[in-house]
């Protein structure tokens, strides 16, 4: 999950890969929320969701307890529960920004991102200043090939985004894989230099471990990406990518590591890595375990989805024509060469 600096005061989520950022809720301080206000604005999400249940213990239908009880739960991983608890509030005046954000968060972590661009639209339609919402509307139309509407939004996020963060950022995401970033990436590291902000070094090695995958140096991305984890080490979207890093040095054991921790079976299961426990399934000679993966992936057009269909039937000795052809339709330029998905060492057994 993308992780937004402290002093933004933003919410963003990656994934959802679509990354996410994520920064504290804008709202009037109430006396019975301030500890759990601090501890969410600085990224620590478990504090935070204790504090916020000890306000709802004494006072079941405080709203901004509510509210910050069910954000804290999405921005640990469970969006389910947090959905249900936003519920209570959805329609009162305390429901603002914070909750349209999360909304389209989760809906992009379920895959559904026709559902993330409305609540997104929304979001900006009723907070047209806010750098977090265009972020938002912006990976979203990007995750979902709309390269137009992507554009559009970042145009919008420029006007808008005081510090440059968001829009350095969109940038590093808009030229992953193409011959943009090393410049994108100075202007990126200008901003975060600037900020001094931990969560900010996270998306910095997310951002870079991933450029480093997509050429071709998997031991370095992964490297890279340990240092996001260190930040956040309950974000299911850095550890599927270091398992995928891992992966594909020919590292198991660190790929299955970074996938089976306790810490990631405690939240959601992301669209990116049922695509990457299928490869990891296919490297293992669990096909049908593969198969039950991407049958289980919500979204049949995402190119990690195809990717990994590719790998399964190459694995199979089928026919992997179809899928490269697909793959060629759906792609973008952060997509990685099929023939990378390939392990630089033969998996055991």
């Amino acid at each position: 999950m993308w992780m937004a600096p402290r002093s933004t005061r933003a919410v963003l989520v990656a994934v959802i890969a679509a990354l996410s950022i994520a920064a504290g809720p804008r709202r009037p301080r109430d006396p019975a929320t301030v500890v759990g206000d601090t501890h969410f604005k600085s990224g620590r999400y478990l504090a935070a969701l204790a504090a916020y249940r000890a306000v709802l213990v004494r006072q079941p239908d405080h709203a901004a307890a509510t509210l910050g009880a069910g954000l804290s739960l999405a921005r640990l991983g469970r969006c389910a529960e947090g959905e249900a608890v936003l519920d209570r509030v959805r329609a009162q005046p305390v429901y603002r920004l914070p909750g349209y954000l999360i909304e389209g968060e989760c809906a992009l972590q379920q895959g559904d991102r026709a559902t993330a661009i409305e609540r997104f639209e929304e979001a900006t339609w009723r907070y047209p200043k806010s750098a977090a919402a265009w972020y938002q509307l912006f990976v979203a139309r990007w995750v979902s090939n709309d390269v137009e509407g992507a554009l559009e939004a970042f145009d919008a996020l420029r006007e808008v985004d005081r510090n440059g963060y968001y829009s350095a950022t969109a940038e590093v995401r808009l030229t992953l894989g193409t011959d943009g970033f090393a410049a994108a990436w100075v202007r990126f590291r200008t901003v975060a230099d600037s900020l001094d902000d931990p969560a900010v070094e996270a998306v910095s090695a997310f951002l870079e471990s991933r450029q480093l995958l997509l050429d071709g140096s998997p031991e370095a991305a992964s490297d890279r990406m340990m240092l996001a984890i260190r930040s956040d080490f309950r974000n299911r979207l850095y550890a599927t990518w270091r398992a995928e890093a891992c992966r594909r040095a020919g590292n198991f054991e660190c790929t299955a590591f970074a996938l089976e921790r306790p810490a990631m079976q405690e939240v959601d299961t992301l669209p990116i890595t049922l695509a990457i426990e299928a490869r990891a399934a296919v490297d293992a000679g669990r096909l049908d375990d593969a198969r039950e993966a991407l049958a289980a992936h919500p979204d049949h057009s995402d190119p990690d989805w195809v990717a990994s269909r590719w790998y399964l039937a190459r694995a199979a000795g089928a026919d992997t024509g179809p899928w490269e052809a697909m793959y060629d339709v759906v792609r973008r330029s952060d997509s990685d060469p099929l023939d990378r998905l390939v392990p630089r060492a033969v998996p055991p057994g």
